[in-house]
């Protein structure tokens, strides 16, 4: 079974370590805005879990979509890589409910001061040119 570690140094460009959990590499994902290639590494992934980031093209995903976006088939996928991404699951942050992120203990009633926090009108929609009589009418951007 190959390590994460490896899959990185197999399909990525200039893998360097970076702290104990990361490596970092040149993005296979982008060029430069006048077609070069990049020549220093902007793209990060972490070698528990497969999650992965560029700092550039700001592309992101886990280790699944890593293999299948540098064109690993699916059946090479299932058939090599299955344990590998089995164990990056097993490694990967919890997934948590927007209730446990607002939350974490037991919600009671909003208290009032609260409530005109959510009364606002989307600058960006106003600077596209929509009015806000229009927002207002359709509830968009407003509690």
């Amino acid at each position: 079974m190959p390590t994460i570690r490896e899959i990185a140094e197999r399909f990525l460009y200039q893998v360097k370590l970076s702290g104990s959990t990361d490596v970092m590499a040149i993005c296979p994902f982008h060029r430069k805005a006048d077609g070069s290639e990049e020549k220093n590494g902007s793209f990060a992934m972490n070698i528990c879990n497969g999650l992965w980031y560029c700092h550039s093209c700001h592309s992101s995903g886990n280790l699944y979509t890593f293999l299948r976006d540098v064109g690993v088939s699916r059946n090479d996928i299932d058939l090599i890589y299955k344990d590998t991404l089995e164990q990056a699951r097993h490694h990967a942050p919890k997934k948590s409910s927007p209730l446990e992120i607002i939350a974490p203990v037991e919600m009671g009633p909003l208290d009032e001061s609260f409530l005109g926090l959510f009364d606002f009108c989307p600058q960006l929609l106003i600077d596209e040119g929509f009015s806000e009589q229009t927002l207002r009418h359709f509830d968009v951007g407003y509690d």
